[in-house]
């Protein structure tokens, strides 16, 4: 990891994605408090999220096509300046008459993220060498992990202490923090982030990016490991919806709606997701990168069987905190297999459909939790989220096979042969 941190592009990323991420950390905290103080309406806390889904549903796959069309690192820059004006409207919020100011910032913001992230997936390639990218995207696991540790803690305190305005301001400073990282990085000059694409004439400019649209995805259906991915992936994040569902109400069963015990297994959640950033380029080069996958998601799914099957405070502790190792290692892998497998010219559109896919089935996730939570209980329910991920795993497993096999197949190959 010191080796790609010490790479001055990347640093300046990693750097910037830090502050950016604890930035909406400390909004996505304070905001929904607020909402909720001004209307007393759970349903209008809910319509925030519901709002900031819309986006990553409708317009994930497509904003792909014009990341693949853009300078990736302009793109960002232009995505994190666009999002500190974009919330200034926050600071004119004064009592439930303006609530409404809530709802479009948080629609327009997930908007230019969709933009964004693709642009950071295909960008990342291009500023560290392939050998670096398990580090690389190691070092970005850990910054979201240390961010998810401080920044719900740091957000209600400046609510609580300054107001709304404060972390606003906060997550402004972040976005414009990172938008001048970004800026200060340098690519080489045969490096061209400006993807040729089909501009013919006699189509339409609507017509032309449902050809780029339906080209990226004949590349992903023809690229069978990418496909594979979004397969085992999105099995994943069936079970994912249903633990985020359902979460919540299994501890306040386990803990007795205490919120400080409730607290400490989120923390748990996340010394586990740190401790797996710090051992998973090591981890990586011992097992490979397709190993990591299936036995992440697998014992992933083993952790929260445990849990859910043993209902007691010390076991859904250590399984939380265990549980948030393999989550890393599955979710990391799985990234930096698409970064390696995919063509530069169609990168922003396979993680534009990455992020659409996951998504949808974690949307899928959601609401057969939330159905049959209240029918037959909120335990049972609850075993889908380790169900779905060990079938991810054995999914992994048999797909993956010949993957990983070519591969080590391939190693062998071009060792040198001591005599």
């Amino acid at each position: 990891m010191l080796a790609v941190i010490r790479q001055r592009n990347f640093a300046l990323l990693w750097c910037g994605q830090l502050v950016s991420m604890l930035g909406d950390w400390v909004l996505l905290v304070a905001l929904p408090f607020y909402v909720y103080q001004r209307t007393g309406s759970a349903l209008a806390t809910g319509a925030m999220f519901i709002v900031e889904t819309l986006p990553r549903l409708f317009l994930g796959s497509v904003a792909g096509v014009f990341v693949d069309r853009w300078n990736r690192r302009w793109t960002m820059i232009a995505a994190d300046f666009s999002r500190v004006c974009i919330l200034l409207p926050l600071l004119l919020l004064h009592g439930s008459n303006t609530i409404w100011l809530v709802y479009v910032v948080a629609f327009m913001e997930t908007t230019l993220s969709q933009f964004f992230t693709p642009a950071f997936g295909a960008l990342l390639p291009i500023l560290v060498e392939e050998r670096h990218l398990t580090a690389a995207n190691s070092l970005n696991a850990l910054g979201e992990e240390m961010t998810r540790l401080v920044g719900p803690s740091l957000g209600g305190a400046m609510f609580a202490l300054f107001g709304l305005n404060s972390v606003v301001l906060a997550d402004s400073f972040s976005y414009m923090f990172s938008g001048i990282m970004i800026l200060l990085i340098v690519l080489p000059a045969s490096v061209s982030n400006r993807i040729a694409v089909d501009v013919s004439p006699e189509r339409s400019p609507a017509l032309r990016v449902w050809h780029e649209w339906r080209a990226g995805l004949r590349v992903m259906r023809k690229e069978r490991l990418i496909a594979v991915l979004f397969i085992i992936t999105g099995t994943a994040m069936i079970g994912e919806g249903a633990g985020r569902a359902l979460f919540v109400p299994f501890l306040s069963q386990v803990a007795g709606n205490n919120a400080l015990i409730f607290s400490w297994i989120l923390t748990a959640q996340g010394v586990g997701g740190v401790v797996g950033s710090l051992v998973l380029n090591r981890v990586d080069r011992l097992i490979g990168s397709f190993r990591l996958v299936a036995l992440g998601a697998l014992a992933a799914g083993l952790c929260c069987l445990i849990e859910v099957t043993f209902p007691r405070l010390p076991v859904v502790v250590i399984c939380t905190m265990l549980a948030g190792m393999p989550v890393v290692f599955f979710f990391v892998a799985v990234y930096t297999l698409l970064q390696r497998r995919s063509q530069d010219r169609y990168r922003g559109r396979v993680f534009g459909a990455y992020l659409n896919n996951n998504t949808i089935l974690l949307l899928i996730g959601l609401f057969v939790s939330s159905f049959l939570g209240d029918r037959i209980g909120i335990r049972p329910t609850m075993y889908l989220m380790g169900f779905f991920y060990f079938l991810a795993g054995i999914v992994a497993l048999i797909l993956l096979r010949p993957f990983w096999i070519a591969a080590q197949q391939e190693q062998e190959v071009t060792q040198p042969v001591h005599t």
